[in-house]
């Protein structure tokens, strides 16, 4: 029986033979489909792997943890270009993998987010509805701005004038690390329109917009 106040995963301490922060579990049966397919999916937990490679998805290692570093996430982009995290649908996983987005596309990483059903995680959803289920959800994953975007969104009352200026404030701070310009234009476009104001004038926002001292990942963390 599970000790209380233990977490969901457990794992060995650190030592000298074994550095969590610097490992990826699965990663030595993965890293073949991992390349194949040039994509991995990264969940939490050693469970979570057990459970898809039992049922044929080969491609999927867990951070041990729901605090991926900056080690693991190199490790990754060594393997593929594209990670797909499916994390649990839970407060911590929600707030696990807005901290790891960043870390990964710092690292160089294509980012793609999968929502899964709430309370669920990938090992039960594996056990319960089967590996197909789980790759659908895989497959319709977010790219990352879009995800960071959306959940933004959802933590505020854009139908109300108050709501919307936290919003638009809060995506500036996210449109202003994009670096792409490309990209950056096209999700101001979209953010524009959800709001209700015009292009021109949230690029003029966004050009006087402080670069620094705003981290769009403090501002979603804040409340969790």
């Amino acid at each position: 029986k599970k000790a209380e106040n233990t977490g969901k995963y457990i794992n060995s301490p650190e030592s000298e033979i074994y550095s969590k922060s610097n490992e990826l579990y699965g990663i030595y049966f993965a890293k073949n489909a991992i390349v194949k397919y040039d994509r991995c999916y990264l969940v939490e937990g050693y469970t979570d792997v057990i459970a898809a490679h039992q049922a044929g998805v080969k491609n999927v290692i867990a951070s041990q943890g729901t605090a991926l570093t900056p080690a693991q996430a190199r490790l990754l982009r060594s393997q593929a270009n594209t990670v797909t995290i499916a994390y649990d649908a839970d407060s911590a996983g929600e707030a696990a993998t807005w901290r790891g987005l960043k870390i990964l596309k710092d690292a160089g990483c294509t980012v793609k987010v999968a929502v899964l059903p709430a309370g669920s995680d990938p090992d039960s959803l594996i056990r319960e509805k089967g590996a197909e289920e789980f790759l659908k959800i895989i497959r319709s994953a977010a790219p990352l701005v879009e995800y960071q975007l959306s959940r933004l969104k959802e933590r505020n009352r854009v139908d109300q004038a108050e709501g919307r200026l936290r919003y638009m404030s809060e995506a500036l701070a996210l449109l202003r690390q994009i670096n792409n310009l490309v990209e950056r234009d096209y999700y101001l476009k979209q953010v524009a329109e959800e709001i209700g104001v015009s292009e021109e004038a949230l690029r003029g926002e966004l050009k006087k917009y402080p670069g620094k001292g705003n981290d769009v990942n403090n501002l979603v963390l804040k409340d969790q």
